[in-house]
């Protein structure tokens, strides 16, 4: 008579010990989600602290810095920021930090949007994010994005798009610099932060 009652205390202590333990894998990545979000924040933080009241001398070895912590942080292999051309037709890479031994990227040269027509329209004209783990997981009609990062060599995108304000810098000679619009208040050019996986 007694087995049986033992065994259903058996059962009921295994069924709550299991529910614990789930309970407690739950709750350890839920620490791990909160824990990668603050130190997301943060370098978000001391990023944008960063450009507050930066002399236009210093402008582009803090735009390299920036992106060179962005590279740790998500520990990809090239960070770079792009410039969107004011008639829409190009863009540039305009700063970029990499890994060590890849090959090199055009930067600052006009390359033509028909590269990325996809991702154009996705960033620019509609503001998304495009994150793909894999490039099989673009959609259909990525087909020659698709093509192009796999002739640069990249396997995996995470493509940002952000607002940036441009700040005359010396009106006489029409120069100029583009600022980050963390808050969005920006509109007058669009660019976008690439992080490219590989």
């Amino acid at each position: 008579m007694l087995a049986p009652n033992i065994a259903v205390h058996e059962l009921i202590g295994y069924r709550c010990r299991d529910r614990v333990i789930k309970e407690i894998e739950i709750r350890k990545t839920i620490e791990e989600e909160l824990t990668e979000r603050l130190k997301f924040e943060r370098l978000m933080f001391d990023l944008s602290a960063r450009f507050v009241n930066l002399c236009p001398d210093r402008m582009e070895s803090e735009i390299q810095d920036a992106l060179q912590l962005m590279l740790e942080f998500f520990r990809v292999d090239r960070c770079a920021l792009i410039r969107i051309m004011q008639d829409g037709s190009h863009w540039q890479i305009g700063h970029i930090a990499s890994a060590d031994g890849l090959p090199h990227l055009p930067v600052r040269i006009d390359l033509p949007v028909d590269f990325y027509p996809w991702t154009f329209k996705s960033m620019v004209e509609r503001h998304e994010v495009l994150a793909f783990p894999t490039l099989e997981q673009m959609p259909p009609e990525a087909k020659i994005d698709r093509r192009t990062y796999e002739e640069w060599g990249i396997r995996s995108i995470l493509n940002v798009p952000i607002n940036f304000a441009h700040i005359p810098v010396d009106p006489a000679t029409d120069t100029s610099e583009f600022i980050p619009d963390l808050f969005g208040n920006g509109t007058e050019n669009i660019e976008g932060i690439v992080l490219f996986f590989g």
